[in-house]
């Protein structure tokens, strides 16, 4: 995975820790309504679960399979895609990051001029 990834070893356990901190497991029963909406959806008939998941979750579904993408109701990511989106949260989170820990040196600084 990590050669596929092309990340660093770090990078790739932040993506994986973050990934999997999203992931939530749900019961069928929870989206088996959205089952026929998902079959006229789905260019693939191994995919309604797929697909009726993300009808229920308003949300879009992360696979290479460029058949999904011949439809445009559910959003497809390929993980090229996906990984664009993460990298951009990441750097996100770096900045916030970068920017707290600079005021709390510069909170410090202060406090030891004061002195």
């Amino acid at each position: 995975m990590l050669k596929k990834s092309k990340l660093s070893e770090i990078d790739l356990e932040l993506v994986l820790s973050i990934i999997s901190s999203k992931i939530k497991f749900i019961p069928f029963t929870e989206f088996k309504q959205f089952i026929d909406k998902a079959k006229k959806t789905s260019p693939d008939p191994n995919d309604i679960e797929y697909f009726a998941l993300a009808f229920k979750l308003e949300l879009p579904i992360w696979s290479n399979d460029k058949e999904l993408t011949k439809q445009s109701q559910v959003k497809i990511y390929s993980t090229q895609e996906l990984l664009k989106k993460l990298e951009k949260e990441i750097i996100d989170w770096s900045v916030k990051l970068q920017k707290k820990s600079r005021k709390g040196r510069f909170e410090k600084l202060k406090k030891n001029l004061k002195h």
